[in-house]
């Protein structure tokens, strides 16, 4: 389960990308709520805890989404911010994935 819900945050965070490359904030934060989610069911499948600035991250995440989902704008930095934080919490929950595959 771990893994497939981490195939799907790194899915969900990379059309969130292309959707912040074509300025379509509304879809990138959705994709990003996506991802965020995914993040957190392969980190309980798989027994492990972000820190809490990854945490925290995932709570602003879903707080602009339900901005967006308000009709209501979002800082277009906010959104890069939140961009490179699941970024980085892909790769850190891939990294943790192949270490406990061994």
């Amino acid at each position: 389960m771990a893994r497939a819900s981490h195939a799907l945050a790194e899915w969900h965070y990379y059309k969130a990308k292309e959707s912040y490359g074509k300025d379509e904030a509304g879809y990138a934060a959705s994709n990003l709520k996506a991802a965020a989610s995914h993040l957190q069911l392969a980190a309980s499948s798989s027994h492990y805890e972000f820190g809490p600035d990854t945490v925290g991250m995932f709570e602003s995440i879903r707080k602009n989404g339900k901005m967006i989902s308000d009709y209501k704008k979002i800082d277009n930095n906010l959104l890069g911010k939140d961009l490179d934080g699941v970024e980085k919490a892909v790769k850190e929950m891939g990294d943790v994935l192949k270490t406990t595959a061994k």
